[in-house]
């Protein structure tokens, strides 16, 4: 099951950096709304229950927040 939690983890924060590239391109950026995202997807990924450390990390470093 982690490895099915790992992929839809790294698709949802794919979506999010192409909705965040959308809102960069036309002005409606907050970068202190994206900090708070960011600590809120790293949080979330750190405390999931279905991912091993090794899956998290890898998450993490993916998503450029380790």
């Amino acid at each position: 099951m982690g490895e099915e939690e790992k992929q839809k983890t790294i698709e949802a924060w794919n979506k999010h950096v192409i909705l965040t590239n959308s809102k960069r391109k036309y002005m409606g950026f907050s970068s202190d709304a994206e900090a708070d995202f960011c600590d809120q997807f790293r949080n979330g990924v750190l405390a999931h229950d279905k991912l091993t450390k090794k899956e998290k990390l890898e998450i993490l470093i993916t998503a450029k927040l380790k």
